[in-house]
Protein backbone atom coordinates (compact mmCIF):
# COMPACT_ATOMS: atom_id res chain seq x y z
CA UNK A 1 0.00 0.00 0.00
CA UNK A 2 1.09 3.53 -1.21
CA UNK A 3 0.93 6.80 1.14
CA UNK A 4 -0.75 8.38 -1.59
CA UNK A 5 -3.87 5.76 -1.35
CA UNK A 6 -4.09 6.13 1.95
CA UNK A 7 -4.14 9.81 1.72
CA UNK A 8 -6.83 9.79 -0.72
CA UNK A 9 -8.85 7.30 1.41
CA UNK A 10 -8.77 10.15 4.17
CA UNK A 11 -9.43 13.13 1.88
CA UNK A 12 -12.55 11.06 0.75
CA UNK A 13 -13.66 9.81 4.21
CA UNK A 14 -13.60 14.07 5.42
CA UNK A 15 -15.70 14.58 2.10
CA UNK A 16 -17.76 11.85 2.73
CA UNK A 17 -18.60 13.18 6.14
CA UNK A 18 -20.95 16.03 4.78
CA UNK A 19 -21.78 14.42 1.46
CA UNK A 20 -23.38 11.10 1.71
CA UNK A 21 -22.93 10.16 -2.27
CA UNK A 22 -18.81 10.06 -1.32
CA UNK A 23 -19.17 7.18 0.53
CA UNK A 24 -19.38 5.02 -2.09
CA UNK A 25 -16.12 6.29 -3.48
CA UNK A 26 -14.51 6.24 -0.26
CA UNK A 27 -15.26 2.55 0.49
CA UNK A 28 -12.88 1.46 -2.52
CA UNK A 29 -10.09 3.66 -1.70
CA UNK A 30 -10.28 2.37 2.04
CA UNK A 31 -10.32 -1.36 0.94
CA UNK A 32 -6.81 -0.63 -1.11
CA UNK A 33 -5.59 1.53 1.67
CA UNK A 34 -5.71 -1.47 3.89
CA UNK A 35 -5.08 -4.24 2.04
CA UNK A 36 -8.93 -5.35 1.10
CA UNK A 37 -11.18 -6.30 -1.84
CA UNK A 38 -14.13 -3.99 -0.90
CA UNK A 39 -16.10 -2.48 2.02
CA UNK A 40 -19.42 -2.04 3.26
CA UNK A 41 -21.01 0.79 5.96
CA UNK A 42 -24.70 0.76 6.86
CA UNK A 43 -27.21 1.50 9.39
CA UNK A 44 -29.26 -0.58 11.14
CA UNK A 45 -32.25 0.28 13.82
CA UNK A 46 -32.59 -1.20 17.26
CA UNK A 47 -35.97 -0.53 17.63
CA UNK A 48 -37.51 -1.35 13.81
CA UNK A 49 -34.48 -4.50 13.40
CA UNK A 50 -34.23 -3.34 9.88
CA UNK A 51 -31.14 -1.82 7.76
CA UNK A 52 -31.78 2.17 7.27
CA UNK A 53 -29.26 2.31 4.48
CA UNK A 54 -26.14 0.55 3.19
CA UNK A 55 -23.39 0.95 0.37
CA UNK A 56 -21.30 -2.03 -0.59
CA UNK A 57 -18.32 -1.79 -3.12
CA UNK A 58 -16.25 -4.43 -4.33
CA UNK A 59 -17.68 -8.51 -5.22
CA UNK A 60 -20.64 -8.33 -2.24
CA UNK A 61 -22.05 -5.23 -3.90
CA UNK A 62 -24.23 -7.39 -6.49
CA UNK A 63 -25.53 -9.12 -3.85
CA UNK A 64 -26.38 -5.90 -1.98
CA UNK A 65 -30.41 -6.36 -2.09
CA UNK A 66 -30.37 -10.20 -0.96
CA UNK A 67 -28.19 -9.02 2.30
CA UNK A 68 -30.60 -6.44 3.28
CA UNK A 69 -33.67 -8.78 2.72
CA UNK A 70 -32.36 -12.23 3.98
CA UNK A 71 -28.82 -12.89 5.08
CA UNK A 72 -29.10 -9.92 7.67
CA UNK A 73 -31.16 -11.51 9.52
CA UNK A 74 -28.53 -14.87 9.89
CA UNK A 75 -25.29 -13.08 10.27
CA UNK A 76 -23.48 -14.40 13.26
CA UNK A 77 -21.32 -11.48 13.19
CA UNK A 78 -23.48 -8.25 13.52
CA UNK A 79 -24.65 -9.23 17.01
CA UNK A 80 -20.82 -9.10 18.13
CA UNK A 81 -20.39 -6.16 16.66
CA UNK A 82 -22.99 -4.84 18.33
CA UNK A 83 -22.33 -5.89 21.62
CA UNK A 84 -18.59 -4.64 20.83
CA UNK A 85 -17.86 -0.70 22.43
CA UNK A 86 -17.79 1.48 19.43
CA UNK A 87 -14.28 1.87 17.29
CA UNK A 88 -13.10 -1.59 18.47
CA UNK A 89 -12.28 -3.57 15.33
CA UNK A 90 -13.04 -7.10 15.11
CA UNK A 91 -11.80 -9.77 12.85
CA UNK A 92 -14.45 -12.33 12.18
CA UNK A 93 -12.42 -15.36 11.58
CA UNK A 94 -10.75 -14.26 14.89
CA UNK A 95 -14.44 -13.83 16.84
CA UNK A 96 -16.28 -16.90 15.05
CA UNK A 97 -15.59 -20.48 14.76
CA UNK A 98 -14.76 -22.44 11.75
CA UNK A 99 -17.64 -24.79 13.00
CA UNK A 100 -19.83 -22.02 13.16
CA UNK A 101 -19.24 -20.05 10.14
CA UNK A 102 -19.36 -23.86 8.00
CA UNK A 103 -22.50 -24.28 8.96
CA UNK A 104 -23.90 -20.91 8.77
CA UNK A 105 -26.39 -19.45 6.08
CA UNK A 106 -25.00 -16.24 5.40
CA UNK A 107 -20.89 -17.14 5.41
CA UNK A 108 -21.88 -20.07 2.83
CA UNK A 109 -24.12 -18.44 0.60
CA UNK A 110 -23.58 -14.99 1.00
CA UNK A 111 -19.99 -14.53 1.83
CA UNK A 112 -17.92 -17.02 -0.28
CA UNK A 113 -19.77 -17.02 -3.50
CA UNK A 114 -18.66 -13.28 -3.45
CA UNK A 115 -14.98 -14.74 -2.68
CA UNK A 116 -14.61 -13.02 0.77
CA UNK A 117 -12.98 -15.00 3.33
CA UNK A 118 -12.92 -12.96 6.20
CA UNK A 119 -13.93 -9.44 8.00
CA UNK A 120 -12.50 -6.69 9.89
CA UNK A 121 -15.89 -5.25 11.77
CA UNK A 122 -16.39 -1.87 13.67
CA UNK A 123 -19.09 -0.44 14.96
CA UNK A 124 -18.48 2.94 14.58
CA UNK A 125 -21.30 5.02 15.81
CA UNK A 126 -24.71 4.41 18.26
CA UNK A 127 -27.10 7.28 19.22
CA UNK A 128 -30.69 6.20 20.01
CA UNK A 129 -31.70 3.39 17.94
CA UNK A 130 -29.18 3.36 14.93
CA UNK A 131 -26.09 1.84 15.17
CA UNK A 132 -23.13 2.68 11.99
CA UNK A 133 -21.64 -0.17 10.89
CA UNK A 134 -18.30 -0.98 8.97
CA UNK A 135 -16.62 -3.88 7.34
CA UNK A 136 -13.62 -4.74 5.08
CA UNK A 137 -13.34 -7.56 3.29
CA UNK A 138 -10.47 -9.67 2.51
CA UNK A 139 -10.24 -12.71 -0.11
CA UNK A 140 -9.15 -15.35 2.63
CA UNK A 141 -9.42 -16.07 6.09
CA UNK A 142 -6.18 -15.10 8.26
CA UNK A 143 -5.16 -12.35 5.89
CA UNK A 144 -7.21 -9.11 7.55
CA UNK A 145 -4.63 -6.60 9.36
CA UNK A 146 -4.89 -6.83 13.11
CA UNK A 147 -6.79 -4.06 14.67
CA UNK A 148 -3.60 -3.12 15.78
CA UNK A 149 -2.37 -1.97 12.84
CA UNK A 150 -1.21 1.58 12.88
CA UNK A 151 -2.46 2.67 10.06
CA UNK A 152 -6.27 1.06 10.67
CA UNK A 153 -5.68 2.92 14.30
CA UNK A 154 -4.77 6.00 12.10
CA UNK A 155 -7.98 5.86 10.26
CA UNK A 156 -10.26 5.16 12.59
CA UNK A 157 -11.24 8.82 14.26
CA UNK A 158 -11.91 9.49 10.38
CA UNK A 159 -14.07 6.70 9.99
CA UNK A 160 -16.22 7.70 13.36
CA UNK A 161 -16.45 11.41 12.48
CA UNK A 162 -17.34 10.34 8.84
CA UNK A 163 -20.24 7.99 10.55
CA UNK A 164 -21.46 10.40 13.15
CA UNK A 165 -22.09 13.61 10.34
CA UNK A 166 -23.74 11.27 8.11
CA UNK A 167 -25.97 10.36 10.86
CA UNK A 168 -27.14 13.86 11.78
CA UNK A 169 -27.60 14.79 8.60
CA UNK A 170 -29.69 11.88 7.02
CA UNK A 171 -31.36 12.92 10.39
CA UNK A 172 -31.91 16.21 9.81
CA UNK A 173 -32.94 15.61 6.09
CA UNK A 174 -35.23 13.37 6.62
CA UNK A 175 -36.96 15.88 9.26
CA UNK A 176 -36.31 18.89 6.75
CA UNK A 177 -38.39 16.86 4.18
CA UNK A 178 -40.62 15.09 6.29
CA UNK A 179 -41.26 17.90 9.43
CA UNK A 180 -41.19 20.68 7.40
CA UNK A 181 -44.04 19.30 4.79
CA UNK A 182 -46.50 18.13 8.01
CA UNK A 183 -46.12 21.34 9.33
CA UNK A 184 -46.60 23.54 6.41
CA UNK A 185 -49.91 21.45 5.34
CA UNK A 186 -51.00 21.15 9.03
CA UNK A 187 -53.94 23.75 8.97
CA UNK A 188 -53.91 24.06 12.99
CA UNK A 189 -51.66 25.44 15.36
CA UNK A 190 -48.79 22.68 15.76
CA UNK A 191 -45.85 23.62 18.01
CA UNK A 192 -42.27 20.77 18.10
CA UNK A 193 -41.14 21.32 21.95
CA UNK A 194 -38.65 19.99 24.37
CA UNK A 195 -37.81 20.49 27.66
CA UNK A 196 -41.43 20.95 29.23
CA UNK A 197 -42.05 23.53 26.47
CA UNK A 198 -39.79 25.11 24.92
CA UNK A 199 -40.40 25.74 21.22
CA UNK A 200 -38.11 24.30 18.17
CA UNK A 201 -40.51 25.16 15.45
CA UNK A 202 -44.05 25.61 14.96
CA UNK A 203 -46.39 26.37 11.67
CA UNK A 204 -47.89 29.50 9.93
CA UNK A 205 -50.95 28.79 11.67
CA UNK A 206 -49.26 28.72 15.23
CA UNK A 207 -47.55 32.20 14.66
CA UNK A 208 -50.68 33.58 13.80
CA UNK A 209 -52.71 32.16 16.87
CA UNK A 210 -49.55 33.31 19.56
CA UNK A 211 -50.19 36.80 17.83
CA UNK A 212 -54.29 37.00 18.22
CA UNK A 213 -54.48 34.48 21.38
CA UNK A 214 -55.24 35.68 24.70
CA UNK A 215 -55.26 31.77 25.96
CA UNK A 216 -51.62 30.76 24.93
CA UNK A 217 -48.33 32.90 25.30
CA UNK A 218 -44.27 32.10 24.75
CA UNK A 219 -42.18 33.28 27.91
CA UNK A 220 -38.63 32.63 27.85
CA UNK A 221 -39.04 30.43 24.96
CA UNK A 222 -41.60 28.18 26.12
CA UNK A 223 -45.05 27.90 25.33
CA UNK A 224 -47.48 28.79 28.58
CA UNK A 225 -51.24 28.78 29.40
CA UNK A 226 -52.22 32.26 30.33
CA UNK A 227 -54.71 30.96 32.79
CA UNK A 228 -53.26 29.75 36.50
CA UNK A 229 -54.89 26.73 36.30
CA UNK A 230 -54.61 25.77 33.09
CA UNK A 231 -51.17 26.67 33.24
CA UNK A 232 -50.23 24.23 35.83
CA UNK A 233 -52.37 21.27 33.98
CA UNK A 234 -50.21 22.10 30.50
CA UNK A 235 -47.06 22.47 32.49
CA UNK A 236 -47.79 18.77 33.80
CA UNK A 237 -48.86 17.10 30.59
CA UNK A 238 -45.77 18.39 28.94
CA UNK A 239 -43.79 17.04 31.70
CA UNK A 240 -44.76 13.46 31.52
CA UNK A 241 -44.89 13.81 27.20
CA UNK A 242 -41.11 14.76 26.96
CA UNK A 243 -40.18 11.99 30.22
CA UNK A 244 -37.78 9.29 28.86
CA UNK A 245 -40.34 6.75 29.63
CA UNK A 246 -43.46 8.35 27.63
CA UNK A 247 -43.96 6.68 24.73
CA UNK A 248 -44.51 8.12 20.76
CA UNK A 249 -48.24 8.63 20.14
CA UNK A 250 -49.08 8.49 23.87
CA UNK A 251 -51.62 10.94 23.68
CA UNK A 252 -52.85 13.94 26.38
CA UNK A 253 -55.51 15.97 25.70
CA UNK A 254 -56.71 19.19 27.62
CA UNK A 255 -59.30 22.61 27.15
CA UNK A 256 -57.79 26.01 27.64
CA UNK A 257 -59.77 28.93 27.50
CA UNK A 258 -62.41 26.59 28.96
CA UNK A 259 -63.89 30.07 31.32
CA UNK A 260 -64.95 31.36 27.81
CA UNK A 261 -66.73 29.54 24.99
CA UNK A 262 -65.66 31.74 21.96
CA UNK A 263 -62.15 31.30 23.04
CA UNK A 264 -62.08 27.83 23.89
CA UNK A 265 -59.25 25.86 22.47
CA UNK A 266 -58.74 21.66 22.49
CA UNK A 267 -54.97 21.29 23.30
CA UNK A 268 -53.75 17.96 21.80
CA UNK A 269 -50.01 16.53 23.32
CA UNK A 270 -48.46 14.02 21.20
CA UNK A 271 -44.51 12.33 21.86
CA UNK A 272 -42.85 12.60 19.17
CA UNK A 273 -40.23 9.68 20.08
CA UNK A 274 -36.83 11.93 18.66
CA UNK A 275 -34.61 14.09 20.34
CA UNK A 276 -32.28 17.22 19.72
CA UNK A 277 -28.86 15.53 21.15
CA UNK A 278 -28.98 12.63 23.24
CA UNK A 279 -28.85 14.44 26.45
CA UNK A 280 -31.70 16.72 26.18
CA UNK A 281 -35.58 15.51 26.72
CA UNK A 282 -37.73 13.94 23.74
CA UNK A 283 -39.59 15.93 21.60
CA UNK A 284 -43.14 16.64 21.96
CA UNK A 285 -45.73 18.16 19.54
CA UNK A 286 -48.55 20.34 20.19
CA UNK A 287 -51.42 20.65 18.31
CA UNK A 288 -54.18 23.24 19.50
CA UNK A 289 -57.35 23.42 17.72
CA UNK A 290 -59.50 26.84 17.79
CA UNK A 291 -63.52 26.47 17.35
CA UNK A 292 -63.29 28.54 14.55
CA UNK A 293 -61.30 25.77 12.61
CA UNK A 294 -63.62 22.97 13.84
CA UNK A 295 -66.96 21.54 12.07
CA UNK A 296 -70.61 22.17 13.16
CA UNK A 297 -72.39 19.83 15.24
CA UNK A 298 -74.58 18.93 11.94
CA UNK A 299 -72.13 18.10 9.79
CA UNK A 300 -71.11 14.83 8.48
CA UNK A 301 -67.84 15.09 9.31
CA UNK A 302 -68.11 16.36 13.44
CA UNK A 303 -68.14 12.89 14.67
CA UNK A 304 -65.41 12.18 12.77
CA UNK A 305 -63.36 15.08 14.58
CA UNK A 306 -64.56 14.50 17.77
CA UNK A 307 -63.12 10.76 17.28
CA UNK A 308 -59.62 12.96 15.98
CA UNK A 309 -59.60 15.37 19.16
CA UNK A 310 -60.38 13.11 21.78
CA UNK A 311 -59.24 9.48 20.35
CA UNK A 312 -62.57 7.60 20.68
CA UNK A 313 -63.67 4.13 19.13
CA UNK A 314 -66.32 4.68 16.20
CA UNK A 315 -68.98 2.96 18.57
CA UNK A 316 -67.89 5.95 21.41
CA UNK A 317 -68.15 8.55 18.42
CA UNK A 318 -71.61 7.86 17.35
CA UNK A 319 -72.72 7.94 21.51
CA UNK A 320 -71.22 11.36 20.92
CA UNK A 321 -72.45 12.48 18.47
CA UNK A 322 -76.20 11.23 19.12
CA UNK A 323 -75.86 12.44 22.87
CA UNK A 324 -74.78 15.75 21.10
CA UNK A 325 -77.99 15.85 18.96
CA UNK A 326 -79.57 15.60 22.14
CA UNK A 327 -80.64 11.41 22.10
CA UNK A 328 -81.36 10.00 25.55
CA UNK A 329 -79.56 7.21 26.43
CA UNK A 330 -82.52 5.01 25.90
CA UNK A 331 -83.47 6.52 22.82
CA UNK A 332 -80.29 5.86 21.94
CA UNK A 333 -80.57 1.90 22.60
CA UNK A 334 -83.37 1.98 20.27
CA UNK A 335 -81.26 3.67 17.57
CA UNK A 336 -78.84 1.58 17.54
CA UNK A 337 -79.90 -2.04 18.82
CA UNK A 338 -77.83 -2.06 22.16
CA UNK A 339 -78.31 -3.00 25.90
CA UNK A 340 -78.40 -0.37 28.40
CA UNK A 341 -75.45 -1.77 29.65
CA UNK A 342 -73.34 -1.28 26.39
CA UNK A 343 -74.49 2.24 25.80
CA UNK A 344 -73.27 2.79 29.74
CA UNK A 345 -69.61 1.50 29.45
CA UNK A 346 -69.21 3.29 26.24
CA UNK A 347 -70.35 6.67 28.13
CA UNK A 348 -68.00 5.66 30.76
CA UNK A 349 -64.76 5.00 28.23
CA UNK A 350 -65.85 8.53 26.63
CA UNK A 351 -66.22 10.41 29.83
CA UNK A 352 -62.93 9.92 30.76
CA UNK A 353 -61.19 10.29 27.48
CA UNK A 354 -63.32 13.85 27.47
CA UNK A 355 -61.67 14.35 30.98
CA UNK A 356 -65.16 15.36 32.68
CA UNK A 357 -67.29 13.24 35.06
CA UNK A 358 -71.04 13.96 34.34
CA UNK A 359 -72.96 13.56 31.01
CA UNK A 360 -73.99 17.25 30.85
CA UNK A 361 -70.79 18.44 30.97
CA UNK A 362 -70.03 15.82 28.53
CA UNK A 363 -72.43 17.29 26.14
CA UNK A 364 -71.47 20.92 26.88
CA UNK A 365 -67.83 20.07 26.04
CA UNK A 366 -68.47 18.79 22.85
CA UNK A 367 -70.81 20.98 21.47
CA UNK A 368 -68.57 23.74 22.41
CA UNK A 369 -65.88 22.32 20.81
CA UNK A 370 -67.72 21.81 17.81
CA UNK A 371 -69.55 25.36 18.37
Amino acid sequence: MSFSSFQSALDALQTAATNLDVWSDALPLLAEALGGIGGCCFACNDLTGGVEWITVQGPAATAKAEWVEHYASSDPFLPVLMASAPATCLTLSERLSTRVLQQNEWYQDYLRPSGIGDVIGIQLHHTGPVRVMFGLHYAQAGTAPSPRETLLRRILPDLQNAARLGTLLRRSNLAASVGNWMLDHLQDAFFVTYDRGRVVAMNAAAEAMLERSNTVALRDGRLVATDPFEYRRLSTLLAEASAPTSSPGRVGRMLIGAADPQTRQVVTIIPLGGRLAADESELVGIRIVSPAATARVDNPGAGSDLARLFGLSPAEQRLAHGLMRGRTLRQLTVEFGLQMPTLRAQLRSVLAKCGVQRQVDLVQLLLRTLS
